[in-house]
């Protein structure tokens, strides 16, 4: 998380490649998707339910601690408004198909969002039309492992080290 989130705010950062950490915090909450994150922080939720008089997180208690935690987080610096930021950089995500912390769907979703603004910034750049997604697929990559939750794998390693090498080495 810290990476996709140091790169969106400072471009001197020349690529970046979260490991498992890359999330629509967002849409977890709007597709009841955010215990996974919550139960990886079990003090913090625990205790804003109780003073939310709760017994546990629910919904609304989780919105309030991304609110009060980050401000923004639901919205300008969640992964769909914020990964944009990170064009034309190289940027790898790497991410486990079933991490409940990391719902694939809400890496998916900014992981979409983030294409169509590499693609305005390469063409920005004076790639030809015909070359734009083929340059967009080498700075913006997606690496996901089936069957793999919320953990580092020797994969997403070789992915990562994979990518750094093509785009540092170069």
């Amino acid at each position: 998380m810290h990476s996709w989130l140091a790169a969106a705010l400072d471009e001197r950062i020349y690529a970046a490649a979260p490991m498992i950490g890359l999330q629509g915090f967002k849409w977890a909450l709007d597709n009841n998707a955010w215990q996974g994150r919550a139960e990886s922080i079990p003090l913090v939720f625990d205790s804003a339910a109780a003073d939310f008089g709760r017994e546990k997180a629910d919904t609304e208690v989780v919105r309030e601690v991304w609110n009060r935690i980050l401000p923004g987080l639901l919205d300008a610096w969640d992964a769909p408004f914020s990964l944009p930021a990170c064009a034309p950089r190289p940027f790898l995500i790497a991410s486990g198909a079933v991490d409940p912390r990391c719902p694939l769907p809400g890496v998916l979703e900014a992981y979409e969002l983030a294409k169509s603004a590499y693609l305005e910034q390469v063409q920005a750049q004076g790639v030809p039309e015909e070359d734009a997604a083929a340059e967009v697929a080498k700075r913006l990559q997606l690496y996901v492992e089936e069957g793999v939750g919320h953990k580092p794998t020797q994969g997403m390693d070789r992915a990562i080290a994979d990518f750094f090498d093509q785009h540092l080495r170069a």
